[in-house]
């Protein structure tokens, strides 16, 4: 990137070198208006009943996301027009309970010529003088230049951030010549697009990787690994066709299973009690054998809610069905509410098969009847675990479609790991591209 001739101290730290032609100035003496919003009343369909924009149709990268706008009565306000939002005016949310939507800004294109919106008192509109670009300062407001100066100036009650006319006013902000201005924002306008298209290609790919690999599973447990085995249909109607020599056993022929304790949170001593365990795609707390009785576990119990090497651990509630194997030490961890162990008879089952199995039946919704309680969350209870209709290869072919899917889920985990690395690195990229941009750091091209 081609430099300016010549560089000066801002003298902001965050802002650091700029241009010796360009200034630092406090946003308010960079704008026209800056003025709270409205919330009007509930709607009388009287004439006066008009669209009130809110933050949350403002995206944290400062994009409009306008799909169900409130719709309040304006009749008691007096000079309405002036908080109608006007093309080129940037509204800024000046109330939020997460930093990342402090001083999120979006602006308001030509679509707001057609379009009556107003502002609701959450944000602040500000209106820039004639002299300056609001396209080039929308960069500036959503850049970490802006946003970092609005997370330290904002005040907080109750969690709530909280952000005034005369604190968005006070950010310290860059300030070339308007011509430079434009030449920036026409800049970016252009390379962010390029960026956002390619991120959006990557994370379209990542999606259908992830269809990929579900996919991958499902044919592997349903229909095995050789296509030109004989099939027969399974009578299950998810299922379909199976090899020929496989056959459908409900759970509870081939394993037993329990339902972990809840336990007495009162109990919890806080002398590290428990740890916090993962394994594959399920979580549970596990706890040393000398803490079960001070985490309310009964005399006798230990052997009940023991986890053995090989034991399938299912989510019990919220994602039903998330389940994995567990291999691991054996003497010393135990499993609470909310997680089935389910023990196989080794003679019918291996777990590792039955984990992607469980796996699959959750990716299709095959949980047909699990029950929801009063909060709407799904629930798995014991009797309909163990009434689960199973597919049971030979057990010789279990443990090869596992050791296959193994392999190939982990091929595709890689794949998905590297583009989510890149889409990090792109965001990374555009974010500093836009701060270098806005502050000179670089001279754009076109600019003499």
């Amino acid at each position: 990137m081609q430099r300016y001739e010549a560089y000066k101290d801002s003298g902001v730290e965050w802002i650091g070198e700029i241009p010796a032609g360009w200034e630092v100035e406090r946003l308010k003496y960079c704008l026209s208006v800056n003025s709270g919003g409205i919330w009007g009343d509930d709607p009388l369909n009287d004439g006066f009943d008009k669209y009130v924009l809110r933050s949350t149709e403002q995206t944290v990268g400062g994009e409009w996301a306008i799909t169900d706008p409130a719709i309040r009565n304006m009749s008691a306000v007096s000079k309405l027009e002036t908080y109608r939002i006007l093309p080129g005016d940037l509204v800024v949310t000046k109330s939020s309970g997460s930093p990342n939507h402090i001083g999120k800004t979006t602006i308001a294109g030509t679509e707001f010529l057609e379009r009556e919106y107003y502002y609701s008192n959450f944000m602040q509109r500000v209106r820039l003088q004639d002299e300056n670009n609001p396209r080039f300062y929308w960069y500036v407001m959503n850049s970490d230049l802006a946003r970092n100066q609005y997370v330290f100036l904002q005040n907080s009650t109750s969690g709530l951030g909280n952000l005034s006319a005369e604190t968005i006013g006070l950010i310290s902000v860059p300030h070339p010549r308007v011509i430079e201005q434009q030449a920036i924002a026409d800049y970016l306008d252009v390379k962010t697009a390029q960026i956002d298209s390619i991120v959006s290609q990557t994370e379209r790919s990542i999606e259908l990787l992830r269809e990929y690999r579900k996919s991958a599973i499902s044919e592997a447990v349903t229909k095995g690994l050789d296509p030109d085995a004989p099939m027969r249909d399974s009578g299950v109607e998810w299922i379909g066709e199976i090899p020929a020599r496989w056959r459908i056993a409900k759970m509870t022929l081939i394993s037993k299973s329990v339902l972990g304790r809840m336990l007495d949170q009162e109990k919890d001593t806080g002398r590290n009690a428990h740890k916090y365990l993962s394994n594959k795609d399920v979580q549970w707390f596990a706890f040393q054998i000398n803490d079960l009785k001070e985490m309310g576990f009964p005399e006798g119990s230990h052997e009940r809610y023991r986890i053995n090497d090989g034991d399938l651990m299912v989510c019990e509630g919220g994602e039903v069905g998330r389940c994995a194997v567990w291999r691991g030490p054996t003497p010393s961890f135990y499993f609470q509410k909310a997680i089935h162990r389910v023990r196989f008879d080794s003679l019918f089952a291996y777990p590792e098969y039955m984990a992607y199995q469980m796996y699959q039946k959750a990716l299709c919704n095959n949980f047909a009847e699990v029950r929801k309680g009063e909060s709407t969350i799904a629930h798995l209870p014991g009797e309909q675990l163990s009434g689960l209709r199973m597919i049971l290869p030979p057990l010789p072919e279990q443990q090869a479609i596992a050791d296959y899917l193994d392999g190939k889920t982990a091929q595709i985990d890689s794949l998905i790991a590297d583009k989510q690395r890149q889409v990090e690195l792109l965001k990374e990229y555009r974010k500093s591209l836009i701060s270098e941009a806005v502050t000179g750091k670089f001279k754009v091209p076109g600019l003499e």
